[in-house]
Protein backbone atom coordinates (compact mmCIF):
# COMPACT_ATOMS: atom_id res chain seq x y z
CA UNK A 1 0.00 0.00 0.00
CA UNK A 2 1.64 2.93 -1.00
CA UNK A 3 0.92 6.67 0.87
CA UNK A 4 0.66 10.18 -0.64
CA UNK A 5 3.19 12.30 0.56
CA UNK A 6 2.25 15.04 2.88
CA UNK A 7 0.60 18.27 1.82
CA UNK A 8 3.05 21.10 1.49
CA UNK A 9 6.13 18.82 -0.04
CA UNK A 10 7.59 19.16 -3.32
CA UNK A 11 6.56 15.77 -4.35
CA UNK A 12 3.07 16.81 -3.31
CA UNK A 13 2.64 20.07 -5.43
CA UNK A 14 2.69 19.65 -9.39
CA UNK A 15 3.58 22.78 -11.04
CA UNK A 16 1.32 22.93 -14.17
CA UNK A 17 1.66 24.79 -17.22
CA UNK A 18 0.10 27.75 -15.86
CA UNK A 19 2.84 28.35 -13.51
CA UNK A 20 5.19 28.28 -15.90
CA UNK A 21 3.41 30.89 -18.46
CA UNK A 22 2.97 32.59 -15.30
CA UNK A 23 6.34 33.07 -14.44
CA UNK A 24 7.42 33.83 -18.07
CA UNK A 25 4.63 36.81 -17.98
CA UNK A 26 5.83 38.29 -15.26
CA UNK A 27 9.33 37.94 -15.84
CA UNK A 28 8.23 39.37 -19.32
CA UNK A 29 6.55 42.14 -17.53
CA UNK A 30 9.20 43.07 -15.24
CA UNK A 31 11.81 43.19 -17.68
CA UNK A 32 9.94 45.56 -19.57
CA UNK A 33 9.40 48.09 -17.15
CA UNK A 34 12.83 47.77 -16.32
CA UNK A 35 13.82 48.30 -20.11
CA UNK A 36 11.14 50.81 -20.53
CA UNK A 37 12.51 52.86 -17.51
CA UNK A 38 15.92 52.42 -19.65
CA UNK A 39 14.78 53.73 -22.63
CA UNK A 40 12.89 56.68 -21.66
CA UNK A 41 16.00 57.41 -20.04
CA UNK A 42 17.83 57.23 -22.97
CA UNK A 43 15.02 59.67 -24.23
CA UNK A 44 15.54 62.09 -21.68
CA UNK A 45 18.54 62.58 -22.56
CA UNK A 46 18.02 63.20 -26.39
CA UNK A 47 15.62 65.72 -25.04
CA UNK A 48 18.08 67.15 -22.50
CA UNK A 49 21.02 67.31 -25.68
CA UNK A 50 18.32 68.64 -27.95
CA UNK A 51 16.70 71.57 -24.87
CA UNK A 52 21.16 72.67 -24.43
CA UNK A 53 21.63 73.00 -28.13
CA UNK A 54 22.72 69.58 -29.66
CA UNK A 55 21.00 68.05 -32.49
CA UNK A 56 20.70 64.27 -31.84
CA UNK A 57 21.81 62.30 -34.59
CA UNK A 58 19.08 59.78 -37.07
CA UNK A 59 21.18 56.51 -35.75
CA UNK A 60 20.54 57.95 -32.04
CA UNK A 61 16.49 58.28 -32.60
CA UNK A 62 16.46 54.99 -34.37
CA UNK A 63 18.12 53.17 -31.71
CA UNK A 64 15.77 54.52 -29.12
CA UNK A 65 12.77 54.19 -31.45
CA UNK A 66 13.90 50.60 -32.31
CA UNK A 67 14.13 49.70 -28.06
CA UNK A 68 10.10 51.35 -27.63
CA UNK A 69 9.05 49.34 -30.53
CA UNK A 70 11.02 46.07 -29.34
CA UNK A 71 9.51 46.36 -25.88
CA UNK A 72 6.15 47.19 -27.04
CA UNK A 73 5.89 43.88 -29.30
CA UNK A 74 7.22 41.63 -26.21
CA UNK A 75 5.11 42.63 -23.79
CA UNK A 76 1.96 42.35 -26.29
CA UNK A 77 3.20 38.90 -26.54
CA UNK A 78 3.47 38.62 -22.44
CA UNK A 79 0.02 40.25 -22.31
CA UNK A 80 -1.13 36.85 -24.51
CA UNK A 81 0.97 34.71 -22.49
CA UNK A 82 -0.46 36.61 -18.82
CA UNK A 83 -4.47 36.29 -20.78
CA UNK A 84 -4.12 32.55 -21.33
CA UNK A 85 -2.76 31.98 -17.98
CA UNK A 86 -5.41 33.91 -16.67
CA UNK A 87 -3.13 36.22 -14.80
CA UNK A 88 -5.59 39.44 -15.13
CA UNK A 89 -2.77 41.38 -12.89
CA UNK A 90 0.26 40.46 -15.87
CA UNK A 91 -2.15 41.34 -18.25
CA UNK A 92 -2.96 44.47 -17.38
CA UNK A 93 0.46 45.46 -16.55
CA UNK A 94 1.49 44.52 -19.69
CA UNK A 95 -0.40 46.15 -21.80
CA UNK A 96 -0.41 49.45 -19.87
CA UNK A 97 3.44 49.12 -20.04
CA UNK A 98 3.31 48.02 -24.00
CA UNK A 99 0.77 50.88 -24.56
CA UNK A 100 2.64 53.65 -22.97
CA UNK A 101 6.69 52.43 -25.40
CA UNK A 102 4.33 52.14 -28.37
CA UNK A 103 3.19 55.78 -27.78
CA UNK A 104 6.24 56.99 -27.49
CA UNK A 105 7.31 55.24 -30.39
CA UNK A 106 4.81 56.22 -32.75
CA UNK A 107 3.52 59.81 -31.31
CA UNK A 108 7.66 61.10 -30.74
CA UNK A 109 9.43 59.56 -33.86
CA UNK A 110 7.69 60.55 -36.55
CA UNK A 111 10.90 61.54 -38.62
CA UNK A 112 12.25 58.31 -37.53
CA UNK A 113 9.18 56.15 -39.51
CA UNK A 114 10.13 57.66 -42.84
CA UNK A 115 13.85 56.72 -42.17
CA UNK A 116 13.19 53.15 -41.17
CA UNK A 117 10.57 51.88 -43.50
CA UNK A 118 10.96 54.39 -46.26
CA UNK A 119 8.00 54.44 -48.98
CA UNK A 120 8.83 53.34 -52.49
CA UNK A 121 9.59 56.43 -54.82
CA UNK A 122 6.80 58.16 -57.33
CA UNK A 123 7.55 57.07 -60.84
CA UNK A 124 7.04 59.26 -63.47
CA UNK A 125 4.88 58.24 -66.30
CA UNK A 126 4.58 60.11 -69.65
CA UNK A 127 1.31 59.74 -71.06
CA UNK A 128 1.33 58.42 -74.65
CA UNK A 129 -0.44 59.84 -77.84
CA UNK A 130 -3.86 60.75 -77.72
CA UNK A 131 -6.13 57.75 -79.43
CA UNK A 132 -6.93 58.39 -83.14
CA UNK A 133 -10.41 59.84 -83.74
CA UNK A 134 -11.36 59.27 -87.81
CA UNK A 135 -14.51 59.89 -88.87
CA UNK A 136 -15.97 58.69 -92.45
CA UNK A 137 -14.64 60.64 -94.99
CA UNK A 138 -12.09 62.42 -93.62
CA UNK A 139 -8.10 61.87 -94.21
CA UNK A 140 -6.89 60.42 -91.07
CA UNK A 141 -2.87 59.53 -90.05
CA UNK A 142 -4.31 56.65 -88.01
CA UNK A 143 -2.14 53.54 -88.34
CA UNK A 144 -3.94 51.18 -90.36
CA UNK A 145 -6.18 54.39 -91.21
Amino acid sequence: MTTAPPAGTIAATRLGWRFWVALVAWTAVVSGFVLGLMTFGRLFALALGNALGSEPSMHEQVAVWRWFVGIAISLGAAAVAAAVAQRWVAFVLALLIAAACAFFAVGLFTNVRSTVAPVAPVEHVDPGPPPCACYSGSVCDCPGG
